[in-house]
């Protein structure tokens, strides 16, 4: 028989998914990230830093630290391409990641490993 307390793609499963969970909200929290998350949702395509920057009155070096922090947490995708580089959410993994947390929370915030036990 298996018992577990975690539903399966429910996150998170484990502290290192508690974690990155944490860090995704943290970059989320500051609100010129959020602005710049948003205007980026609103676009369908890649964009240069400047074009990024006309959203939240950040100056250029404070919007590449923001799309940097982000990146960090797999929220924004980067490429160059010649001598300017293209930012772009990622969108699909955004709302994932909102979706298996509001899953997670509403199955009662479920945190441990899969445990298994077994009967004779």
């Amino acid at each position: 028989m298996t018992l577990s307390g975690c539903p399966p793609l429910i996150l998170p499963r484990n502290l290192a998914e508690l974690h990155a969970l944490s860090d995704m909200f943290q970059a989320l929290a500051d609100p010129q990230r959020l602005w710049l998350v948003c205007s980026l949702a609103s676009r369908s395509r890649a964009v240069t830093l400047t074009e990024a920057s006309s959203c939240c009155g950040v100056h250029l070096s404070g919007v590449s630290r923001h799309l940097a922090r982000l990146a960090a947490v797999g929220l924004v995708n980067s490429r160059k391409q010649g001598r300017q580089v293209l930012h772009r959410l990622d969108r699909d993994n955004l709302a994932q990641l909102l979706r298996e947390t509001a899953d997670w929370l509403q199955a009662g915030a479920p945190c441990c490993a899969a445990e298994t036990e077994e009967n004779p």
